[in-house]
């Protein structure tokens, strides 16, 4: 089933709404999967359309602000990190991101959080970032 959603534009349901889209991110175009969670039956709702706006509206500053947390993230983790990924680094730039951490997914919960979740060589349960309305990073299980 497909929808064409105010915020969101043209979205089909699998399981949840998503679609792909092409996004500024950390200096780079990336393409990722826009999700929003839905059971079946139920539609997008304001609180993920309002995250949703957040994020296309403020996506530079998300960027420079995953990029701060990341780092924080691998140099508080360093040791452990380094264990499963040797050639791990303290990042010097937001561009030095992607090297580490994969964009995959931006979701957006039924409460309206925006996680943006990532994939890494070196976490079991992969990273993910809330970055609306709170700013967080930890396990993708913690968020999901």
């Amino acid at each position: 089933m497909c929808i064409t959603d105010p915020v969101f534009g043209e979205m089909k349901y699998h399981y949840r709404w998503e679609k792909q889209e092409t996004i500024p991110f950390c200096g780079i175009k990336k393409k990722v999967t826009v999700a929003a969670k839905a059971y079946s039956g139920e539609q997008i709702n304001d609180k993920q359309r309002d995250a949703y706006r957040y994020f296309t509206t403020h996506v530079e500053q998300i960027g420079k602000e995953c990029f701060e947390l990341a780092s924080e993230y691998i140099w508080k983790n360093f040791d452990q990190i380094a264990l499963y990924f040797p050639n791990v680094k303290l990042l010097e730039t937001p561009q030095e991101l992607h090297k580490v951490m994969d964009l995959k997914t931006l979701y957006f919960s039924q409460e309206g959080e925006c996680i943006l979740l990532f994939k890494t060589e070196w976490a079991e349960d992969d990273i993910a970032i809330m970055i609306y309305p709170e700013k967080k990073i930890g396990a993708q299980n913690l968020f999901l």
